[in-house]
């Protein structure tokens, strides 16, 4: 048994494209930053609900409160 070529070819080209695509966005969603949780908050601004010293005080950012702590 023989399969030609028209039939190799088109499946090694769909499947080699298939997996390119696949990577590529695999890729580019690593790079991405994070945009939830507590990593996404990094380097934003927020309005201090109260003082915020080292051992702690509460910031609101994004509608929600989240602790913060500051050395300054």
């Amino acid at each position: 048994m023989k399969l030609s070529l028209a039939v190799i070819l088109p499946s090694v080209i769909m499947t080699a494209l298939f997996f390119t695509i696949v990577i590529g966005l695999a890729y580019k969603a690593y790079k991405k930053k994070p945009i939830t949780g507590s990593e996404g908050l990094i380097g934003l601004k927020g309005i201090a609900d109260t003082d915020i010293t080292n051992e702690g005080g509460m910031v609101a950012l994004h509608g929600e409160l989240w602790s913060a702590v500051s050395d300054e």
